[in-house]
């Protein structure tokens, strides 16, 4: 079974969309988001989204016994499907993608 994948919509006054270009790097699109035109570009697993600019979108930490977050003063949660803690960009959503698109 393949990992879920997400469209990351940004909260701010405009929508962008994150694309993955030929090269591998990653790149703003400024444009409306489409969310039902699937374009496999535009989905990603959270492992690729946490390895997008060294996390700055999304984090995970896999220790249980983690209180860091309280020190960073950042939003860490717990995930029990994930074991692992989960810090997600507060001007990000991570929308899943349906199944079939």
């Amino acid at each position: 079974m393949s990992e879920k994948k997400y469209y990351i919509l940004e909260k701010l006054a405009r929508y962008f969309k994150l694309t993955k270009m030929p090269n591998g790097e990653f790149m703003f699109m400024e444009d409306d988001y489409v969310f039902d035109v699937p374009n496999s570009q535009n989905q990603f697993t959270k492992k690729e989204i946490a390895e997008i600019k060294n996390g700055m979108f999304y984090k995970t930490l896999n220790q249980k016994s983690f209180t860091a977050p309280t020190v960073i003063a950042e939003d860490w949660i717990w995930s029990d499907e994930l074991q692992a803690y989960e810090w997600k960009n507060p001007f990000i959503e991570l929308v899943p993608v349906e199944d079939g698109e």
